[in-house]
């Protein structure tokens, strides 16, 4: 007995088993924060180059494909690369004023009323493609003293699978800025 005793008060090891238990849990939140840092800073990283393609854009340096252009390299470069026209959808909306923007076009609700727009129902086609829409903003960089909408829309595919079934396989990203265009 006085063994059992012994073997029950000894106490060296216990530390490394008590860490044994704690460490998965720390290094899951561990990953899971650097996953999460990852995020933030491409988020970052995105908002900055959409700012200084803003700052490109309203100045009407160049032909419209040529701004077009530019304006993708500049995302491009200061996201690292990670964002670029293939791996993320860039759109550039021209509106009349900022009143406009991410509104649908203006319809008459009235066959049936129903607060929302049935085919058949009279509209106003404020950007000109023939039919309704949403969104009445028209794609392009737009001319001198025009409004425009840059969004970014980008999923970044989680570092690793930790916590896909928490919130999924990718981050949705989507950053916005609205300028007006110097006259040009």
């Amino acid at each position: 007995m006085p063994k059992l005793k012994s073997f029950i008060n000894h106490t060296s090891g216990a530390s490394v088993v008590e860490f044994s238990f704690i460490m998965p849990v720390m290094l899951l939140v561990l990953v899971g924060l650097i996953e999460i840092i990852f995020a933030f800073a491409l988020n970052t990283l995105i908002e900055g180059g959409l700012r200084e393609s803003a700052r490109y854009g309203v100045t009407g340096a160049g032909s419209q494909l040529e701004r077009q252009t530019q304006i993708m390299n500049i995302v491009s470069r200061h996201t690292l690369g990670f964002v670029t026209e293939e791996t993320a959808e860039i759109e550039m909306l021209i509106y009349p004023d900022f009143e406009s923007i991410a509104r649908f076009e203006p319809y008459d609700d009235t066959a049936p009323v129903n607060g929302q727009f049935d085919i058949g129902e009279d509209y106003d086609d404020v950007n000109g493609n023939g039919q309704w829409d949403e969104d009445m903003g028209v794609q392009g960089v737009g001319q001198g003293n025009d409004i425009l909408l840059y969004k970014i829309k980008y999923d970044w595919p989680m570092l690793t699978s930790f916590f896909a079934g928490i919130i999924g396989e990718e981050i949705n990203m989507e950053v916005a800025l609205a300028v007006r265009n110097e006259p040009f």
